[in-house]
């Protein structure tokens, strides 16, 4: 996959976490909004990279709390595996 939409993420995380891709917003929080624990968070975040074959560093997993941040971190993630 070379690029993500914030359409397909959204998409993903509906399919994925159960949640109504009509109310997935860009400052959609995951725990606070949506009331998703922090070891299912970090489950869905391992389905992510698997999924789309990118490997996040530790460091950034903290700060994947909301759809627009992750969604940056994704898309990153993604253009670096294109790029290298």
């Amino acid at each position: 996959m070379t690029d993500l939409s914030m359409e397909d993420f959204k998409t993903i995380i509906s399919d994925h976490l159960g949640i109504n891709i009509d109310e997935i917003k860009p400052e959609s929080n995951f725990i606070n909004d949506f009331r998703i624990d922090s070891l299912s968070l970090v489950n869905f975040i391992i389905k992510l990279e698997m999924k789309l074959g990118i490997k996040l560093p530790t460091e950034q997993l903290v700060q994947m709390r909301d759809m627009e941040t992750t969604y940056k971190i994704i898309s990153e993630a993604i253009a670096n595996k294109s790029a290298g």
